[in-house]
Order: structure tokens, then sequence, then C-alpha cells
């Protein structure tokens, strides 16, 4: 359930970008919205996997931890 959230956000994330993506360019309040959603996701989903995760049990092998 988590990864599609992460999936589905990503892409609305895409998606809004190029659709907008002369709104984007010049320094307007969409595009500071914009960059404040996308900082605020990343902050999240952050501390989301540091905090709640526990990835311990996947980790089995040097590259896996390396990942």
């Amino acid at each position: 359930m988590y990864g599609a959230f992460i999936v589905l956000t990503t892409a609305a994330l895409r998606t809004l970008t190029r659709i907008h993506a002369t709104e984007i360019v010049p320094d307007d309040s969409f595009a500071r919205s914009l960059a404040v959603f996308i900082a605020a996701f990343w902050s999240a989903r952050l501390a989301v996997s540091v905090f709640v995760f526990d990835a311990k049990e996947f980790l089995t092998t040097r590259w896996r931890r390396l990942g």
C-alpha cells in the first residue's frame, strides 16, 4: 500500500510539472506552491523511512545494504 502511495504521488508530481511547465518557469505562486509541496512530500517520506520502517530484516546481503 505504501509503495502505491509513493508511485501515485511521484506520477502526479511528474504529470503536473509537465502539464504546467510554462507556468513553473516564471516566478509565480504556482511554482512556489509546487516546490513547497514537493519539499514537504520528500521530507515526510524521509521521516517515515527513518523513524517508522525497519528494513533490517530485508538487508540480508552486502548489495542490499549498499543499495
